[in-house]
């Protein structure tokens, strides 16, 4: 059932009796602001009927603007206000505070479950304002919430529809984003420290989730939260699926590029419907590098070229973007963005794994052996160090010249005579054994 349009009030003998619509608790809050008194109050009230039963119904909303009561600009706020206070009306075991966001699916507010007396977050869809599919999403997003339960994913509390109004009830995090935090010390990086903290908790979160067989597929700054005690939370599972019982909705997206194009996997590019673990790697580690290096990975003015970038660029070694970067953390990240799926890390266990080595070794006396990371390695290719090219070939895989971590064969220098020489050898050796026969 449809609610009473905040455009045509429902006529009534008794103008304190409208409950049900926007008018009664816009008058009730310009009232408690003193903006009219309760006596010019019920003056609207009868010009609203008044005016209804002779065929030329207002609101009072508009009512107020015409007696010069408000302004435009102070209606848009009141709207708000009075909007907020009648969702809080009508959701049971929940006070809406205020409103805190608002996207393409609807609003989200600030909320308390009375039950419990704690913070929520709300997010609220009108069906009659959304498509189907959008419907869909929403009621996927309610049904994937309830399978997580893990400190490091945004608990979800539970799902309620109140007429024609959709509610997903979930935790409230009191403090900012990794977006935010990237945002506010532009043009610089984040410290190393704090990014492998942020990193290992969010590689937590997908070991979870993907081990109930849910995919993410959207990992960006802006989908994890942070608390105030440093807690990372991973957020928005609008686009996350069942990776067993969402194998028709693969089947629908096929061919489509669903993500958001500076994290975006090449496999979600290319619109493929088998998509694993390894795809919400790639976008941690996009996410990594940019936390790391203040800048994306790819980049391109359209998101045709930043696509085409993911496909076939060349990436910029994290450890060349900010050479403060321990050689670790830039192999990490290197490993997690490999284009080619059997190179990069198969699920989050290993690449937690390889971050707690990181971590770890970032602890011990300056000049003490460091342990190798058990998962990710070096890729070097002789051949271009030869040949002193380094340019992208265009190729399926990030090619990555990585010096070793210690000893004389770390300096591309020496690495490249050490080729010329065995190469002088062999035609020497080659001549020698053509004169002795």
């Amino acid at each position: 059932m449809s609610e009473p349009s905040d455009q045509t009030p429902t006529p009534t003998d008794d103008p304190a009796r409208a409950g049900s619509s926007i008018d009664t608790v816009l008058g009730k809050i310009v009232v408690e602001r003193r903006l009219l008194s309760q006596t010019e109050l019920d003056d609207c009230n009868e010009a609203i009927l008044t005016r209804a039963q002779s065929s030329a119904p207002t609101t009072l909303a508009d009512l107020l603007v015409e007696r010069d009561f408000v302004t435009r600009k102070q209606l848009d706020r009141l709207r708000g206000d009075a909007d907020t206070a009648k969702t809080s009306s009508q959701l049971p075991g929940y006070e809406i505070i205020r409103q805190i966001g608002k996207g393409a699916m609807g609003k989200v507010y600030l909320g308390r479950q009375l039950s419990l007396n704690r913070l929520v977050a709300i997010k609220e869809m009108k069906k009659l304002d959304a498509s189907q599919n959008a419907v869909q999403r929403f009621l996927r997003e309610a049904r994937i919430g309830a399978k997580l339960s893990h400190n490091n994913i945004v608990q979800f509390v539970e799902q309620l529809q109140v007429d024609e109004r959709l509610y997903l009830i979930m935790e409230f995090v009191d403090g900012d984003t990794v977006k935010d935090r990237i945002d506010s010390r532009k043009p610089h990086p984040m410290g190393e420290d704090e990014c492998l903290q942020i990193i290992l908790q969010m590689a937590q979160a997908l070991d979870h989730a993907h081990g109930r067989n849910i995919l993410h597929r959207d990992i960006k700054p802006a989908n994890i939260m942070m608390t105030k005690a440093g807690v990372a939370k991973l957020a928005d599972l609008g686009l996350a699926r069942d990776m067993k019982e969402d194998a028709e909705l693969a089947r629908q997206e096929a061919g489509k590029a669903y993500g958001t194009p500076w994290y975006i996997s090449p496999e979600q590019i290319r619109g493929r419907e088998d998509l694993g673990p390894p795809t919400d790697i790639y976008g941690l580690g996009a996410t990594f590098y940019h936390m790391a290096t203040g800048k994306v990975p790819f980049d391109g003015t359209t998101q045709t070229d930043v696509f085409h970038a993911h496909l076939n660029g060349r990436l910029v070694q994290p450890d060349q973007r900010n050479d403060k970067l321990s050689e670790q953390s830039a192999l990490i990240i290197e490993t997690m963005l490999q284009r080619d799926l059997l190179k990069r890390y198969p699920n989050a266990r290993d690449l937690i794994e390889d971050l707690e080595v990181c971590i770890a070794n970032r602890k011990r006396p300056a000049g003490s052996h460091s342990v190798p990371l058990p998962h990710a390695k070096p890729e070097i290719d002789l051949s271009r160090i030869a040949t002193g090219t380094f340019g992208g070939n265009g190729g399926e895989s990030v090619q990555v010249v990585r010096k070793e971590a210690e000893g004389p064969l770390s300096n591309p220098l020496v690495m490249t005579m050490v080729v010329l020489l065995a190469l002088s050898i062999a035609a020497n050796l080659g001549a020698l054994l053509a004169w002795l026969l």
